[in-house]
């Protein structure tokens, strides 16, 4: 990879979960007036008709196997999406973050299993020190598994499935059209979802939807348009790693905008997470491997 792209690529995703990171406390209020499902469905529905509009020229690039390779990758986010929702019912918020995080495990766990071979020794050692600090980030001192927490493994398994996928799809596909394709499939299935439980209204709440469109725009159209770009220049792994800092920056605007406390042991889980991510960007540039037997 070109290095000069790759850290670039890597910028891009940091600045995709800096957007990210300020969703939690803008939804925590929203919630309060709009089902889950209906949110979803809304956000998402909203950011692929966005991009369909000020792309409507390259419309006429959809082939069959674009759709059916888009149609997969929304296939992992809505499930990422809808299984956090409903496992939250049952689960605390900490506990459902911590356990969403284990999505920076899963893609080298996804990644050994289909190249049948480890990644570098200082990656591995990155996702250990990324996972430790998401646990003291969020570790609320009880391990008592419930239906929520398995709704959440989930969820899990497929944002890590997701970033898996994006990073083998994306190389000589068109990002925008990919991406138009995913979001758009997140929009169905969690209109379905909703429609099935009675949660699919429109809602007429201004409040709602400020938030909404600055999701739709921000958080879900233009995040997944620049990270389907990015992975074509940096690696899964790094991206998971990267995303693992999206707990973090939920932290300091949830700090910033609901006055909730940054705790001592908050602060030791984020630099173990920097220091993760570093360790990662390390191993991958410096190619500190370990090989398989054959």
């Amino acid at each position: 990879m070109n290095k000069y792209k790759s850290i670039i690529a890597d910028l891009a995703l940091f600045f995709i979960v800096l957007i990210w990171g300020t969703t939690f406390a803008l939804m925590k209020d929203a919630l309060k007036d709009i089902r889950p499902l209906n949110f979803i469905f809304l956000r998402f529905t909203l950011a692929a008709l966005v991009l369909i509009i000020v792309n409507w020229w390259r419309l006429s690039g959809l082939k069959l196997d674009l759709i059916r390779l888009g149609f997969y990758l929304g296939l992992a986010l809505s499930g990422g999406y809808i299984f956090q929702i409903s496992g939250l019912a049952f689960t605390t918020a900490s506990r459902a973050g911590f356990i969403t995080g284990l999505s920076v495990v899963i893609v080298p766990l996804i990644s050994t299993i289909y190249f049948k071979k480890l990644p570098p020794l200082l990656v591995l050692t990155g996702v250990f020190l990324a996972v430790i600090g998401l646990l003291l980030l969020f570790y609320d001192g009880e391990w008592t598994f419930n239906l929520g927490d398995l709704l959440v493994f989930f969820c899990a398994i497929s944002f890590g499935l997701h970033i898996f996928l994006v990073g083998q799809f994306v190389q000589n596909k068109d990002p925008v059209l990919l991406t138009i394709i995913q979001i758009g499939v997140v929009g169905i299935f969690a209109g379905m979802a909703a429609g099935l439980k009675g949660e699919l209204k429109l809602t007429y709440n201004i409040d709602i939807w400020w938030r909404i469109v600055y999701m739709a725009v921000m958080a879900t159209g233009l995040a997944f348009l620049i990270q389907n770009w990015a992975q074509k220049f940096t690696s899964a792994i790094r991206t998971a790693i990267i995303f693992s800092l999206e707990p973090v920056f939920a932290l300091i605007f949830a700090y910033i905008l609901l006055d909730e406390p940054i705790t001592q042991q908050s602060l030791w889980g984020g630099g173990l997470i920097m220091l993760g991510m570093i360790l990662a960007e390390a191993g991958d540039y410096f190619k500190i491997g370990i090989k398989t037997k054959e």
